[in-house]
C-alpha cells in the first residue's frame, strides 16, 4: 500500500505541476514505487513460497481491486490529520498551495 501511495502521488503531482522538472521527478517515483513494489512481490513469492502464494489469493497488487476496506477510526482520524497537516505545509513552506487550502488561497 505504501508503495502505491508514493505512485498516486507522483500521478496526482504530474497532473498539477506539468512543468519538465515537475514531470522527470513524478515519473521516476512513479516508476521506481511501482516497479519496486512488484520486484518486492516477486521476492516474497520466491522466499517465502506457498504461503504468500495463499496471501497474493485474498489480496491485490493494485488498489481496491478486491473491494473496499473501511480502515479503523483510528487510522482514518490520523490519516486525516496527516493529511491536513501536510497540505497546510505544502502552502506554508512556499510550495503552490494544497488540497482544500488551495481552495482558501
Amino acid at each position: 500500500p505504501m508503495m502505491w501511495g508514493f505512485g498516486l502521488w507522483a500521478l496526482s503531482h504530474a497532473i498539477v505541476n506539468p512543468t519538465p522538472s515537475g514531470l522527470i521527478i513524478a515519473e521516476a517515483v512513479f516508476v521506481l514505487a511501482i516497479i519496486g513494489a512488484a520486484l518486492q512481490d516477486f521476492k516474497k513469492r520466491r522466499l517465502v513460497g506457498g504461503a504468500w502464494r495463499q496471501w497474493e489469493g485474498r489480496t491485490s497488487f493494485f488498489p481496491f481491486l478486491r473491494g473496499l476496506a473501511w480502515p479503523g477510526t483510528g487510522s482514518f482520524v490520523a490519516g486525516t490529520i496527516l493529511f491536513l497537516v501536510a497540505t497546510w505545509a505544502h502552502g506554508a513552506l512556499g510550495y503552490r498551495p494544497a488540497g482544500p487550502f488551495a481552495l482558501l488561497g
